[in-house]
């Protein structure tokens, strides 16, 4: 439950959401998705 609980708030953050698809789409360096503008600066 604790695990789900975590996957669930990760997902709630809208900025995660994108990153992960981007990630989805291709393999990406993490300074690719710095660079992206909706990313968050606080992963």
């Amino acid at each position: 439950m604790k695990e789900f609980i975590k996957v669930i708030k990760t997902l709630s953050d809208p900025s995660r959401v994108k990153i992960l698809k981007m990630l989805h789409q291709r393999m990406l360096c993490v300074c690719e998705i710095q660079e992206a503008p909706h990313a968050a600066r606080k992963l």
